[in-house]
């Protein structure tokens, strides 16, 4: 039996996996919802459960599954019993109502992150239990489950492929440390080479390049500092809208939030589940293009939506250098004012300027780099002067969740190795789907840029509106 943290994930991702549970656990066949206006249902299902609640004895009817997930859980337990009686209590006043447009269900789930006590008639689960009593009649209720935090634990314990694919975001402490040990045994010591790479990566990334738009590199400001989340929209606009609460949400927010959700191609329980989520688990989900004109913060985007994934991985560490701790928390903090949901994206960032991985690539001779992981490879020999393989990342790939940035299209010319380019990222991608690899992957070109294997439609495309009317509504 293990505890788990399962603060790490967001309302959304702990949908996902409570629906991940329920195809493995209720039985196959249920039909669960994705993103928005769900009626007040994670999951239904409706005919005859073979071996739900128990062998022999399955429910045979209308079946609801429900889920709500607080974001602070363990503060103060009667605060939380009494939140999560108020969330079943919201959903089963609807249900309730005379001329409810939602099915009442004849079997409901009710499945929180919250940990309900056990004492008898004063507990969480005997209050939840009676208030549930108290609707039979009104809604036609047969039966019930509450599934609460220690419930999912035990649910987790017993079903490896959920644990596996949620692990980045359910394990306790030093949670790269404990997947890499699987890759110790071949290569020892892995874990501490990856975390001796992310600290100077992320100091390397923590000033802001400012250089390049012809400031004194003396002048260093932190990436922080500088760092605006623009909108982005799903069509190209000539200027953003007049009315600030028109803008669609910060584009670091919504990678921040996608981030969160386990998009590995074959999602535990997806199988099973003969519609919905196997529909909603397209190849574009995980694929993001980001388009903009030069100066208009595309690389700096992407370069503070690393280092949130890098301060995930080394907060709390122990031997993080002190330079590498102020970082972090600086970031943090900035995460803190920006309502950035920091703990909820623990993926392993790895960010290509592709006009750079582009020279190399023509150079394979010499440099003996012919994709994406030998390419990586290069990288981290150069940055920590220790050697991992291509194997240790495809192992690396296939149990820890990635976020891989291709930065720059526009800048690989058609007149070179563009093919090429494109061709190693098609590569790596195959890669990914063989190993069943959980990958955010973002592009980012200039409109210019824009075509060849990034206008597919197996990418979701967001353009930046002209930074000067953005800004202009930001500051109103």
């Amino acid at each position: 039996m293990h505890d788990y943290d399962l603060t790490g994930l967001s309302t959304r991702s702990f949908e996902q996996m409570i629906q991940a549970l329920a195809c493995k656990i209720v039985g196959p066949g249920i039909v669960v919802f994705g993103d928005g206006p769900d009626g007040g249902r994670e999951a239904t299902f409706s005919g005859q459960l073979s071996s739900f609640p128990s062998q022999g004895k399955g429910w045979n009817g209308y079946v609801v599954i429900q889920a709500k997930f607080s974001q602070r859980p363990k503060q103060k337990p009667k605060e939380d019993e009494r939140w999560a009686a108020e969330q079943l209590k919201k959903e089963l006043d609807v249900f309730a109502r005379p001329h409810a447009k939602r099915r009442k269900p004849q079997f409901y789930i009710f499945a929180t992150n919250v940990a309900l006590s056990s004492v008898h008639r004063v507990g969480g689960k005997d209050s939840l239990s009676r208030l549930l009593e108290s609707y039979k009649k009104k809604i036609g209720l047969k039966d019930y489950r509450v599934w609460d935090y220690d419930q999912i634990c035990r649910f987790l314990d017993s079903d490896q492929d959920v644990r596996k694919a949620y692990g980045a975001w359910i394990t306790p402490g030093d949670v790269l440390a404990k997947f890499a040990a699987a890759i110790d045994k071949d290569t020892p010591n892995f874990s501490k080479v990856m975390m001796n790479f992310l600290q100077k990566e992320l100091l390397d990334d923590y000033y802001s390049k400012l250089e390049q738009a012809g400031h004194s590199p003396e002048n260093r400001i932190p990436l922080e500092q500088v760092f605006v989340d623009l909108p982005a929209f799903e069509d190209r606009r000539s200027e953003s809208p007049r009315e600030s609460s028109n803008l669609p949400p910060g584009f670091l927010t919504e990678m921040v939030s996608v981030g969160s959700l386990c998009l590995r191609p074959e999602e535990p329980g997806q199988i099973e589940a003969k519609t919905g989520l196997a529909q909603l688990m397209t190849k574009k989900q995980g694929r993001f293009v980001l388009i903009g004109g030069p100066g208009q913060g595309k690389s700096t985007l992407t370069q503070f939506l690393c280092q949130i994934q890098r301060a995930n991985l080394l907060t709390g560490r122990r031997g993080v250098e002190a330079e590498v701790r102020e970082a972090v928390n600086s970031i943090a903090n900035h995460c803190g004012s920006q309502k950035l949901q920091l703990m909820s994206a623990r993926r392993f960032p790895l960010r290509l300027e592709l006009a750079r991985f582009a020279k190399v690539l023509a150079s394979q001779t010499e440099t003996g780099v012919n994709s994406v992981l030998s390419y990586f490879v290069s990288i981290v020999k150069d940055r920590t002067d220790y050697n991992v393989s291509v194997d240790d990342l495809r192992k690396w790939l296939e149990i820890y969740p990635w976020l891989v940035i291709l930065d720059g299209l526009d800048e690989v010319p058609a007149s070179s190795n563009r093919a090429e380019v494109l061709s190693a990222v098609r590569d790596f991608l195959i890669d990914v789907s063989m190993c069943n690899g959980d990958v955010l992957v973002l592009a980012t070109t200039r409109p210019q840029g824009y075509h060849d294997e990034f206008s597919s439609q197996n990418y979701q495309h967001r353009w930046l509106a002209p930074l000067s009317s953005t800004s202009r509504l930001l500051k109103n």
